[in-house]
């Protein structure tokens, strides 16, 4: 647990791929973070040097100084008769997995409100805790809770008590989720899904291969990940209006031009099976011919784009709410997303160019400011700029693409130096420029002379 002081913090929220209109390549922006400040949401407010907490239920506005704001996990009420709450369907057991660990481990135990005076008790690790009481809590299936003093019943630090086994977190799912799902296990997943069971199963094996490919690469480069401590959760629902209805209260905003995204809070990938509307083919075929087809190239750059965020954040790579520069969480995304549409699962490996991104950061060489990567790695404003957002992506792929290949050990101590960092805990502009000339040993416009001469040289 660590106690939270300093007079700097700023947001981090649901993540979302979203893709505006069809998918054309110049529309896919994946991985995108954006606020919805019209919707409610939990301010952290810093006092007198100290982390305290104050929560704001209604709308916040955009001038808000310096907000920390994100979403308040809560219960899933839909109320649409096809995912409204209830049981799931399961295909089999659950069989116990190398996630599911037996051994017992030191935890927080809390008694804790949530909507409607509902107790329920929940095990998992505090986080931070303000001196005001509240706390920010993660919870055994991966949930982070923004927790007041007065949610909190009870208390039991440093609980002994055994890792969520599989029978529990089959029925925390049928808790938290709309019914009638069925549960696929895998090695490292579990996917719950409301559509047919291959479908399930092809985005299985891409996960599965994903999280063994992203792991081994970082390992065989000295670069040790851990095991996810749990497995990692999947939803796949049947069709874009069901998936619809769940991303409205999931993310708290509108899922418009949305196709998947990871909720940064809830730590689950969301997606529904992109073969439903019959849109590449038909449905009847093998999917790794209907998911050949050239426009669904973007798409599966999207869900694995995905799966990457959920898979730093569970690596050990990335630390939840913790100030990562989005040209590294979001060029790191792009890096791995890179399909190949010659695999018959529609994705072959790592390290590729990524062809959507190096035709977008050719072209944006023509007007590249000077100043350009100054901008992109002090702060993460041209990630928010809607008129900048795809060369902001296009060049955090480049450079990342360029530091993996010429600067890989410097920019691996980079990376190490990112996942120590605290929750909430935010550097300014000029702290991010500082950690990332000393890591790579050499100023901001010396490693843009050698990154400008690689890009124009890539072929």
């Amino acid at each position: 647990m660590i106690k939270q002081q300093g007079n700097r913090l700023a947001g981090r929220f649901s993540k979302a791929s979203r893709m505006a209109g069809d998918v054309q390549a110049e529309s896919l922006i994946p991985g995108s973070l954006w606020l919805d400040l019209t919707n409610r949401w939990a301010i952290l407010v810093l006092s007198l040097g100290y982390f305290s907490a104050a929560f704001a239920m209604e709308s916040v506005a955009s001038d808000v100084d310096n907000p920390i704001a994100f979403a308040v996990s809560g219960e899933v009420v839909v109320g649409d008769e096809d995912v409204s709450q209830g049981q799931a369907v399961l295909d089999d057991e659950l069989p116990e997995s190398a996630s599911l660990k037996r051994n017992e481990r030191l935890r927080d135990l809390l008694t804790i409100t949530l909507g409607e005076n509902k107790q329920e008790q929940r095990t998992g690790d505090v986080l931070l805790e303000a001196v005001d009481g509240s706390l920010l809590f993660e919870d055994e299936l991966g949930h982070l809770l923004l927790l007041k003093k007065t949610d909190v019943v009870k208390r039991e630090e440093k609980v002994r008590v055994p890792q969520i086994t599989a029978e529990q977190l089959e029925q925390r799912l049928k808790a938290e989720l709309p019914a009638g799902f069925r549960i696929l296990k895998g090695r490292h997943y579990t996917y719950c899904y409301w559509t047919d069971q291959d479908y399930a199963q092809w985005v299985s094996v891409l996960y599965e291969r994903l999280y063994t490919g992203f792991n081994n690469y970082w390992d065989n480069r000295g670069f040790e990940t851990e095991e996810a401590e749990r497995p990692l959760v999947v939803l796949i629902f049947a069709n874009r209006q069901q998936y619809d209805r769940f991303a409205r209260l999931d993310m708290k905003a509108e899922p418009t031009g949305i196709i998947g995204y990871y909720h940064v809070l809830h730590n689950w990938v969301v997606m529904y099976d992109l073969t439903a509307d019959g849109q590449f083919g038909n449905r009847d075929r093998d999917l790794s011919q209907v998911l050949s087809h050239p426009n669904a190239l973007p798409m599966v750059a999207t869900i694995v784009h995905e799966a990457t965020h959920q898979l730093m954040f569970n690596n050990g790579m990335q630390q939840r709410l913790a100030d990562i520069p989005l040209w590294v969480s979001e060029g790191l995304a792009v890096y791995f997303e890179a399909p190949d549409l010659r695999s018959k699962k529609g994705w072959k490996g790592i390290g590729q160019i990524n062809i959507l991104r190096y035709g977008r950061a050719k072209s944006y060489l023509r007007q590249r400011p000077v100043n350009s990567l100054t901008t992109l790695i002090q702060d993460d404003k041209r990630f928010r700029d809607p008129g900048g957002t795809l060369d902001a992506y296009a060049e955090a792929w480049a450079l990342n693409f360029f530091l993996l290949k010429r600067f890989r050990k410097q920019y691996q101590d980079y990376l190490q130096a990112l996942s120590a960092k605290s929750p909430l805990d935010i550097a300014k502009p000029e702290e991010r420029i500082q950690l990332f000339e000393e890591k790579l040993g050499k100023s901001v416009a010396e490693i843009d002379n050698l990154f400008l001469k690689f890009l124009i040289d890539l072929r």
